[in-house]
């Protein structure tokens, strides 16, 4: 079993994991705060960067997961290349916006361009893997 699609998201999507959770344990201690935010903007916008990392990744990596795992005959090339574009459209929101709360205390098309980009390639892969489950 082969999964070098699901592979290489993941890869990619711990490193910014990790590198997301340095930059929450930065804050932490720059603003002296070992639980809660303490009211510290700095604090509140990488903790919130890490936060909805962690709500979005797992539920597309199932996604991009269980659509790796169909074999689609149907449309096969072109199903390939919508499946890989999307999942790459999903890294790189997650980069963007992970970028813009984790690192930078305001860029608004990081943020927006990133949850844009998370959002519909979710949306996308939704439908690819409804499309692989049932042709």
């Amino acid at each position: 079993m082969s999964i070098p699609v699901t592979t290489f998201a993941t890869l990619l999507l711990a490193g910014l994991y990790v590198a997301l959770t340095m930059r929450v344990i930065g804050a932490r201690r720059a603003a002296g705060v070992s639980l809660g935010d303490g009211g510290d903007e700095r604090l509140i916008r990488t903790m919130r960067g890490q936060g909805n990392f962690v709500e979005n990744v797992p539920i597309a990596l199932m996604l991009i997961f269980v659509i790796e795992m169909q074999t689609v005959t149907l449309w096969a090339g072109a199903f390939d290349v919508a499946f890989i574009a999307t999942t790459c459209a999903f890294v790189l929101g997650r980069m963007l916006h992970g970028i813009a709360f984790g690192f930078t205390m305001n860029w608004p098309l990081g943020r927006v361009g990133g949850m844009m980009l998370t959002l519909f390639s979710m949306l996308f892969l939704l439908v690819l893997a409804i499309f692989a489950v049932l042709v």
